[in-house]
């Protein structure tokens, strides 16, 4: 069974390297259950759903936070990258065949199917096998094993200065934000990308480091986020649809109709996703 979502609970009397580790920690106890059921061979789409949302997770956690320990390894980053893409070109075809394709069915596209995956792409079971990809986990959970190390400072003091840590991070990420709102419908499909990257990090951040903050003050603020990321995410979707019926079309012309219905759903999303984020700028802050 997939393991869906996290519990990071940080040490009153954590530090900023205690902070990360423990963060880490709560990303592997998403990861390793997922990934170990793919990589024997028992896991369905959701697992991988689950897993790629616990990399998610831990990707932008040492993206955001990795100076916070001089533990970390500046090769994590770019070795779970490498992985993550392997990775999401299963997830894609998975995602398209739930989601993109049924809707053009229902509009009677003369082409709603995928053609063979390439046969460059890897299974994920295989990805997870592999020897490279079984020590990075191994010397991500011996960082994480660093949790369990006692406190150094009173809890009290620590809990203010790692408040301050993590709230210089998420206004940073917050501006950032700000700024691409209302210029996002003219932005390019890399500026938007990267726009939904800011996003993924900032919400993950400050779902692994809610705990060191007033409790309830967190949820008003991720009520903002998370409708916004879901729209980031359905355009996205597009951009990878578009992608596959584009690789299509010279060869089967019929992929025209897909790619005028992908534009058209395209341009609505812009806008839908220019107000999220618009709405997510003036949302008020907990930090």
């Amino acid at each position: 069974m997939a393991l869906i979502g996290w519990d990071c609970q940080i040490a009153p009397g954590a530090d900023t390297d205690l902070a990360l580790r423990q963060m880490v920690a709560a990303c592997l106890r998403q990861i390793v259950p997922n990934a170990q059921a793919i990589a024997a061979g028992v896991a369905n789409p959701e697992h991988l759903h689950q897993l790629r949302i616990g990399l998610r997770g831990l990707r932008s956690a040492l993206h955001v936070f990795s100076d916070w320990s001089s533990a970390v390894a500046p090769d994590w980053q770019p070795r779970l990258g490498e992985v993550f893409i392997q990775l999401g070109r299963t997830r894609d075809r998975d995602m398209l065949q739930a989601s993109v394709l049924p809707d053009l069915r229902a509009v009677h596209a003369p082409l709603a199917e995928l053609p063979p995956a390439p046969p460059r792409d890897l299974l994920a079971r295989d990805v997870l096998n592999h020897p490279d990809c079984t020590q990075l986990f191994r010397d991500l959970i011996a960082f994480a094993d660093g949790s369990l190390l006692p406190s150094r400072t009173s809890p009290k003091q620590s809990r203010k200065r790692l408040r301050q840590a993590a709230g210089a991070r998420f206004a940073h990420l917050h501006r950032q934000l700000l700024r691409d709102a209302k210029a996002y419908p003219q932005l390019n499909e890399v500026q938007r990308h990267r726009v939904r990257k800011r996003l993924k990090r900032l919400r993950y951040g400050v779902e692994l480091l809610a705990s060191v903050f007033p409790k309830g003050a967190v949820k008003p603020y991720l009520a903002h986020l998370q409708p916004a990321q879901a729209i980031l995410g359905q355009y996205n979707d597009l951009v990878v649809a578009e992608q596959v019926f584009k690789q299509q079309l010279p060869a089967d012309p019929r992929a025209w109709f897909a790619l005028g219905w992908i534009a058209a759903r395209q341009a609505a999303l812009r806008q839908d996703a220019s107000r999220a984020l618009i709405r997510l700028a003036r949302a008020p802050t907990f930090w």
